[in-house]
């Protein structure tokens, strides 16, 4: 039984260790990064793309059906999504997002959001979504 505990341990020494150093995630580009990742899953009209920006806890692809699935494709095409500032505490994050609408007007709608970061994966996700007020900024005329 001793030589079986032995041999045991001999195994466990020859495994090599390896310790990664994860270095905190710059919030401000990872943020970034995830608004042009949902930028281009609408602009792609993707819903599935889409949901991966999001935590389980928020419904994404409920959200997408109400919002970006009623996008025409030349909306969808225009569509955009800009960060204010850096990101305050606690991960959150005012951001718009700016739809052509036609011709001679886009729609702006500011929002504040949440993000988490998933650990596992070394990358930042929404994990709630507000709109100002509960809704829609004024509608610009003119066209971006």
């Amino acid at each position: 039984m001793l030589s079986r505990i032995f041999i045991f341990l001999g195994f466990l020494a020859i495994i090599p260790a390896r310790i990664v150093k994860l270095e905190p995630l710059d919030y401000n580009l990872e943020i970034d990064k995830t608004l042009l990742g949902i930028e281009s899953a609408v602009r792609n009209q993707s819903d599935t793309e889409f949901s991966e920006f999001f935590s389980e806890t928020f419904d994404a692809l409920d959200w997408y059906r109400k919002f970006m699935g009623k996008l025409t494709q030349g909306q969808a095409e225009t569509y955009s999504l800009s960060r204010f500032g850096d990101v305050k505490d606690g991960r959150s994050v005012q951001f718009t997002e700016s739809i052509r609408m036609n011709e001679t007007f886009t729609r702006r709608t500011p929002f504040d959001a949440v993000f988490i970061e998933v650990e596992n994966e070394r990358r930042v996700v929404i994990d709630s979504l507000t709109v100002h007020d509960g809704r829609y900024a004024d509608v610009e005329e003119g066209g971006h």
